[in-house]
């Protein structure tokens, strides 16, 4: 350890101490020595003293030191105008050499002091750096997900407690084309470059065989890592999402079944609603007819009874096109979305409820499958404001925007609180849920007096888009077949 700080008089009285003992000891040893040697104690005080107290209290010890052992170990040393005229020389020699040796030991004391606070700081650094990396080390092995460090060759330099648990022959100096299959480790390597190269981080999703054969599915973010010479490293940490992986393909194979089932519900409806109108329908038109056509033969045999099934006739009549613009409406199949959309608006006609309709000729140009969601969720939307709303006015407007097919339709009524409305029926859930399985959304924003708003989207695809310049083609072609 360096010396600590000494005060001037400090160093003083130290300085007076040594001179004292280097005295003292010359005493002792003065009936050995003789008059040799007098000059001895002033050249150890003057060492003694530079190593300890500095330069001048060294200097002071010198005059001191060398006087006293002049006057009490020299020959005739007590006669001191005689002894100075005798070794005046001798003592200016002595003097001047013992300056350069305490300026020498003052020097070398405060070098040494230097380099002891040099190696005792770089202790505490190499303490404290130690210390960093045995914290540094306890959080990363303590940590719940897999990290790693890989240098410019793509080998570990780094390799945490949980990635040597699941992969056990992740090492230290080893390469990821040692220990996973040729076209995992060539993934790993491209998203290591694009994190090297890139300079920031990225984001991917990953694959990697265990030893066990077991592939797991990890969210990984990569990052560079540059030391102080300049190398750029590849930091990684991944988290596992396995049972969220499988979750997924799970939740997708549902999803792909509950399509088909809608599709094979809506064609079973279709053909439904066909068998209604060209079979039981058309037999009820036919009954109807004929009734009326006797009426007209017999008016001898007509009456009330016959007028009666005629009117019921009328009604059931009404009443199955009725149920079957309800099932799935032939308009939607014979002219298309906007001509259903707008067949589901005059059901709010009759009322004193203003009815805007504003829907442009691109949304027939979708698919049929888009078609029948976006129907299905404007017909639920207006029968809620039909049945609950009370409103004045309500707007349906629809039209292709950005890439995606927009549906709206706002009313002025009572309003209701969505939270509360939640899991009271199937009819808010139901266009939710249509929505997202055609990759899109449906939002409800309504609040207690301040009336309703349905906004849906749905992305329409390319093929989609391509046939928005046919649409105007179709929809005649539509038209000159329902004439």
């Amino acid at each position: 350890m360096h010396s600590p700080e000494r005060s001037p008089a400090s160093g003083s009285l130290q300085a007076l101490g040594i001179v004292v003992a280097c005295i003292g000891v010359r005493w002792l040893i003065h009936p050995f020595l003789g008059h040799e040697l007098a000059t001895l104690p002033a050249a150890v005080a003057v060492v003694l003293a530079a190593r300890w107290c500095g330069f001048w209290p060294a200097c002071a010890a010198l005059l001191v030191t060398l006087g006293v052992s002049e006057f009490l170990f020299a020959e005739n040393g007590r006669d001191v105008v005689q002894a100075f005229r005798r070794d005046r020389f001798p003592l200016a020699a002595s003097v001047v050499a013992g300056v350069v040796v305490a300026r020498s030991v003052a020097v070398l004391r405060q070098r040494a002091e230097l380099l002891e606070r040099e190696v005792a700081g770089r202790r505490r650094a190499e303490a404290m750096l130690e210390d960093s990396r045995s914290r540094f080390a306890q959080f990363m092995d303590g940590s719940p997900f897999c990290a790693y460090l890989k240098d410019a060759t793509g080998r570990f330099v780094f390799v945490n407690r949980h990635l040597r648990e699941v992969y056990p022959d992740v090492q230290v100096g080893r390469r990821v084309e040692e220990m996973f299959p040729e076209r995992q480790s060539r993934e790993f390597s491209r998203n290591d470059d694009l994190a090297r190269s890139g300079g920031v981080p990225v984001h991917c999703e990953e694959a990697a065989t265990g030893p066990d054969g077991t592939v797991r599915y990890w969210s990984t973010f990569k990052f560079p890592v540059r030391d102080a010479e300049g190398d750029v490293f590849v930091g990684g940490i991944s988290i596992d999402i396995t049972e969220a992986e499988q979750m997924r393909h799970r939740l997708s194979s549902r999803e792909s079944l509950l399509r088909r089932l809608i599709d094979v519900q809506e064609a079973e409806k279709r053909a439904l609603c066909h068998e209604f109108h060209d079979g039981l329908i058309q037999y009820a038109i036919g009954a109807k007819m004929a009734l009326e056509a006797f009426q007209r033969d017999h008016p001898a045999l007509a009456g009330s009874s016959i007028d009666e099934a005629i009117s019921c006739l009328a009604a059931g009549i009404a009443d199955g096109r009725r149920t079957i613009r309800g099932i799935r409406p032939a308009v939607l199949d014979d002219l298309g979305l906007k001509a259903a959309v707008e067949e589901v608006a005059t059901t709010l006609a009759g009322s004193d409820t203003e009815v805007v309709v504003a829907i442009g000729d691109e949304v027939d140009s979708v698919s049929p499958e888009l078609q029948t969601t976006a129907f299905r969720i404007a017909q639920e939307a207006v029968a809620n404001a039909r049945r609950h709303s009370g409103a004045h006015r309500v707007s349906i407007q629809m039209g292709i925007e950005g890439g995606d097919l927009v549906l709206q339709v706002e009313d002025s009524g009572c309003g209701f609180d969505p939270a509360r409305a939640a899991g009271q029926g199937f009819g808010l859930l139901g266009m939710t849920e249509r929505a997202l399985l055609a990759g899109g959304h449906c939002g409800v924003a309504s609040a207690p007096g301040r009336g309703t708003t349905v906004v849906m989207r749905l992305p329409v695809s390319a093929d989609d888009r391509s046939r928005d310049g046919d649409a105007a083609v179709q929809q005649g072609q539509r038209l000159t077949a329902a004439s």
